[in-house]
């Protein structure tokens, strides 16, 4: 699963940015930029759903993602108002 988002993350790289909402309401608006994957939290939570929903999913295993983003050179930020903290 994470190869392939490996390798669609190459090919759109620069051209995406999207909202993921709850609802109607925007939760998270996520940007690529190059090897730069910047998570801007909407509403935190809104946000906090959301990533407790895939924790849940991923088990207690988790999917090892931050670290195959980081092998393959992505930075991933989340920003929420005026704080920006960088994750890998």
């Amino acid at each position: 699963m994470a190869g392939l988002l490996l390798d669609l993350l190459e090919r759109i790289s620069g051209k995406v940015h999207f909202y993921i909402t709850l609802g109607k309401k925007p939760a998270l608006e996520i940007f690529l930029e190059d090897k730069e994957i910047v998570i801007e939290i909407k509403s935190l939570i809104l946000a906090l759903n959301v990533g407790i929903q895939e924790w849940l999913k991923a088990g207690r295993q988790g999917t090892g993602l931050l670290e195959k983003l980081e092998k393959a050179g992505y930075k991933l930020k989340i920003r929420y108002k005026g704080l920006e903290m960088e994750l890998t």
